[in-house]
């Protein structure tokens, strides 16, 4: 059996004078949705190996053995050690395998999809790592994706379609640095038997693989067959499934949440009927709406849908997990392939044979280690009942610092309420109206509260009015004797000042004007003062219709007078809201009017919406 690799710098050009051969063992570990990894162990004094192998080269491993020559992986070196002990000196280098390459490419900010389909969303992103191409499976190529990504890698938003769609991604086995996407799950051919004789005709088999160590794992702990599924947003900010339109394979049920809240579910009847009802509360934040149109709601609560159902279907069962090294294997095992597993173990007791181990069926490759040395190979297979992989706490960690360090580059949806106050005078001629405006920002419209008060005009300030009244023109001051016995002075600036004038009138008294001037206004006197009347008769309109039999269950307000202290009702208004002619996001103005009467309507109007900025361009 030969193993040997040749190396490549960064752009892909092959580097020496041909392949590192200098090599004791290698082994390579493909994973299902993500980068698996590699290690090889070489002559640490192979002039070649001490040359080519340094890090951030690129490695093709190859191995011959009497199934033929075949590529068993293609990895980066990320570390390098050289080792001397008495039995000589060792170079082992290790590293992720080729995918990791799609790590450091990144997808930058806002980058939207929007119902577009896979391959067109598969190209764009993979074009983004250079060098790369991408293989869609034809069964999904043309199902529609809605998602954006902010500063995430080019594998880690192809990781994120597949988990949201039910899909699964892998590099290739037959093509360098090209991914495949799809459901994958077809059977590789290969069988895997306890064989209790091994044979000429067993070993010729290549389909045939041998067990030589397996071990079983019943687990039940993530086990739930009812879920609330919650998208981007916190708390009653939160996406949900109200706005979804899927139907199947879930019917979208509700149920109300101890503070009255509707909240949106689907489960998994057959599995609940087994195992009782087992609930979960399943977060997705990445998933939200591109924008906050009516639209790009639905379709988000779609796609929340979508990767829901992937979630409960891969949970509402136990996982059957088995851990099997097998020898006999001749052709490349692929994670996501479905293998054979025929296994049946038996021991003797005294009242007879208690089989311990009787397995039969067709499993997922969850993930392939194979072994190569130069006098042989094996590999160490994990398949299961369910395409789930079992994540480690370390992975756990790093998908949450993953989530927190990404959070802040994404829109966020939050919820929270704004109050207004109006004043407006209103009478027979003269309605109040107030708006009410929602806009782009808006993502969902929870509630809208309105009270209405009414009561008299009101004044700080009153003047003294006088009513008709006359000007006195002349005074009369006596008689100055024969000569001048009617004496008036009167006061004229043609003069500079009083003058007095002697007339024969015969009248002992002052002079006045002979008719009445008008009203006479002196100076202002503060202080309230309310007027007598109210507004008489209300009625509310929105968008040219009464609407006050709907808000408030009366035809009108205070039909006989009187001060309206009301409180509108609160669905009612908030529909009025959802169902507008304008739609939703719209200047919409409510407005008051009274058949009699007049005076002050107070209008206090509390908005609780979820709102995510998103820049429009």
């Amino acid at each position: 059996m030969r193993i040997w690799c040749d190396v490549y710098d960064a752009s892909g050009n092959r580097l020496g004078q041909g392949p590192v051969t200098a090599i004791t063992g290698a082994e390579i570990h493909r994973s299902l949705d993500g980068a698996g990894s590699w290690s090889m162990r070489c002559i640490g004094t192979d002039a070649r190996a001490l040359d080519l192998l340094t890090n951030e080269r690129r490695v093709k491993i190859w191995f011959e053995d009497t199934g033929g020559v075949r590529m068993a992986g293609e990895g980066i070196i990320r570390t390098r050690n050289l080792a001397e002990s008495p039995t000589g000196v060792a170079l082992r280098v290790t590293g992720p395998d080729i995918l990791d390459e799609l790590k450091r490419s990144n997808s930058l900010l806002a980058r939207i999809y929007n119902q577009e389909t896979v391959q067109d969303v598969a190209d764009d992103l993979i074009g983004l790592a250079g060098g790369w191409a991408v293989d869609v499976h034809s069964g999904i190529a043309s199902d529609l994706v809605d998602a954006r990504y902010d500063g995430v890698s080019v594998l880690k938003a192809f990781q994120d379609i597949a988990k949201r769609y039910g899909v699964h991604i892998r590099a290739s086995a037959s093509a360098s640095k090209t991914l495949e996407i799809g459901s994958f799950g077809e059977s590789n051919g290969l069988r895997i038997h306890k064989i209790e004789r091994i044979t000429q005709e067993a070993l010729a088999n290549p389909a045939l693989l041998m067990v030589q160590t397996i071990s079983k794992d019943d687990d039940s702990e993530d086990l739930y067959n009812w879920l609330l599924p919650l998208g981007a947003g916190e708390g009653t900010a939160a996406l949900t499934l109200e706005h979804s339109t899927r139907t199947t394979p879930y019917a979208i049920s509700s149920v109300i949440g101890p503070d009255g809240t509707t909240l949106y579910i689907i489960t998994d009847a057959a599995s609940a009927a087994t195992y009782g009802t087992i609930q979960n509360v399943g977060q997705f934040k990445e998933i939200a709406p591109l924008s906050n149109s009516e639209t790009d709601i639905i379709n988000a609560a779609n796609a929340l849908y979508d990767a829901a159902v992937q979630d409960l279907i891969r949970h509402k069962d136990p996982i059957e997990r088995y851990q099997v090294t097998v020898k006999n294997v001749k052709t490349t095992i692929q994670a996501g392939d479905k293998i054979h597993l025929n296994y049946k173990a038996q021991i003797q007791t005294p009242t007879g044979a208690v089989d311990y181990l009787n397995v039969r069926g067709d499993y997922w490759v969850m993930s392939a280690a194979e072994r190569m040395q130069l006098e042989g190979s094996d590999v160490a297979l994990e398949i299961s009942n369910v395409d789930l992989a079992e994540q480690t706490a370390a992975e756990r960690v790093v998908n949450s610092i993953d989530t927190i360090q990404l959070r802040g580059l994404k829109p966020q949806i939050t919820g929270a309420p704004s109050s207004f106050v109006f004043y407006r005078n209103i009478g027979p001629s003269f309605p109040g109206t107030i708006p009410i405006e929602l806009t782009d920002a808006t993502l969902y419209l929870q509630r809208v509260r309105v009270r209405l008060r009414t009561y008299p005009f009101q004044a700080i300030m009153t003047v003294v009015e006088g009513g008709d009244h006359y000007h006195k023109m002349f005074e009369y001051v006596g008689s100055g004797g024969s000569a001048t016995p009617f004496q008036y002075k009167a006061s004229s600036d043609l003069f500079g000042g009083e003058v007095t004038i002697i007339a024969g009138l015969g009248v002992t008294a002052d002079l006045f004007t002979r008719g009445a001037s008008g009203t006479l206004t002196l100076d202002p006197v503060f202080g309230r003062v309310d007027d007598s009347e109210t507004p008489t008769g209300v009625t509310i309109w929105f968008e040219s219709n009464d609407v006050t039999e709907d808000l408030t269950g009366e035809t009108s307000l205070a039909p006989a007078g009187g001060e309206v202290n009301e409180l509108l009702d609160v669905g009612a208004m908030t529909n009025l809201l959802l169902n507008a002619a304008a739609g939703l996001r719209a200047l919409h103005e409510l407005e008051f009017r009274c058949s009699s009467g007049q005076g002050v309507a107070e209008v206090i109007v509390e908005i609780f919406q979820t709102t995510q900025d998103i820049k429009y361009t």
